[in-house]
């Protein structure tokens, strides 16, 4: 995509210079992309006034009143009336940026020079520019951005997660081609934490901006985290053993007995699987408990770089037991000394309890209320 913008070397009591838009390199049919326009609000009505234009770099006679001298196909002439004389140029490029002078045969003759200034926006030079890149934990990486533009181009780095990226070193230089830049990010004895997307943002103002993406993958050895190392369960019931790892590339994820017998999923057991990015979750489900599935196990993870496995131990908690339950009932007296089966307590008062040690006692107590009720009868006969 072109575009322009305006200028002007000198006046000689000559104004209004305008330029037009911006163009895109692709579109194929005509269009002006830039006209400038000389106009002579005081010069006097009538008469024919002969115009030419110059390009001022090169000297060379572009076009005389309404003939075009110039081979180069895309300038014409616009001739709207003998005070304005247009030149028009068409899918304008980089080699069009420039001085054009405008010479009127008046006596004094008259001239005026507008600037052609041709901009268009930045483009990343891929082939010079780094794509996906792979190393190892702890080695420094430098991340490579060439663009090219004009004007020269900035270039902005930044993660694709919005994290912020440390620690990190950037060197700036300019190309050899014109209007290139080259910028290098540095980042030193990277960590897992560096794995993601980075973008190399291009911007010089005029639209649009344009970025690459580069994928940096850091490879670790595997590391195994239990956060639970003991998991108690009952018989017959279905067990969770959980273990967490980090590791790139992804690792081969076995379960082992103590025995070094491996575990495969079945009917009895169950292995899932959850990976987010570096981080995997690997859950082992048994079901239906029995003996001689309690004891140890092992979280096995192994990839190019090493192996590393973390240890589990699955015991059985006991179903609860019940103990017999006992009734007691309580006699009462009344205050009179007298006793009758009204004043036998209701069965709902009856009294429940699951500890035996409180029989003895509570039977003390029944027949002592017994005796009191019996010596109260004797003493009224």
């Amino acid at each position: 995509m072109l575009g322009t913008r305006r200028g002007r070397y000198c006046d000689n009591g000559l104004d209004n210079i305008s330029t037009g838009t911006q163009l895109h390199k692709t579109q194929l049919r005509p269009v002006v992309i830039d006209n400038i326009r000389l106009a002579f609000p005081n010069f006097p009505a009538g008469g024919n006034k002969l115009a030419a234009w110059i390009k001022v770099e090169s000297k060379a006679i572009l076009s005389i009143h309404d003939h075009v001298i110039t081979r180069n196909y895309r300038i014409s002439l616009n001739h709207v009336d003998n005070r304005n004389f247009v030149l028009q140029i068409n899918d304008v490029k980089d080699s069009d940026r420039g001085g054009y002078m405008c010479q009127v045969n008046t006596a004094p003759m008259m001239s005026q020079v507008g600037y052609l200034d041709v901009v268009f926006p930045p483009e990343i030079q891929r082939e010079n520019t780094s794509s996906d890149m792979i190393t190892k934990e702890g080695s420094n990486v430098t991340l490579t951005c060439v663009a090219k533009g004009y004007p020269t181009p900035n270039i902005t780095w930044r993660r694709e997660d919005s994290q912020p990226i440390v620690p990190l070193s950037i060197e700036r230089q300019l190309g050899s081609a014109p209007n290139q830049v080259i910028e290098r990010l540095n980042l030193f004895r990277v960590s897992r934490s560096h794995i993601g997307a980075y973008l190399c943002i291009a911007m010089n103002g005029v639209p649009p901006s344009v970025s690459q993406r580069m994928l940096l993958q850091i490879y670790f050895q595997p590391e195994v985290k239990i956060t639970n190392g003991k998991i108690g369960a009952h018989l017959g019931a279905t067990a969770l053993l959980s273990c967490h790892i980090e590791a790139l590339p992804f690792p081969e994820i076995a379960w082992d007995r103590n025995d070094d017998t491996k575990i495969s999923s079945g009917m009895k057991y169950e292995i899932d699987v959850a990976i987010k990015e570096y981080k995997i979750q690997s859950v082992l489900r048994i079901r239906n408990l029995e003996p001689f599935d309690f004891g140890k196990y092992k979280c096995v993870a192994t990839n190019s770089l090493g192996r590393t496995e973390g240890r589990l131990y699955l015991y059985e908690i006991p179903w609860p037991t019940l103990a017999p339950t006992s009734v007691v009932i309580s006699m009462s007296s009344t205050s009179q000394g007298t006793n009758s089966w009204n004043d036998m307590p209701n069965l709902n008062e009856l009294e429940h309890t699951h500890s035996p040690e409180k029989l003895p006692q509570a039977a003390k107590e029944s027949s002592s209320l017994y005796d009191e009720a019996s010596n109260a009868r004797g003493s009224k006969v």
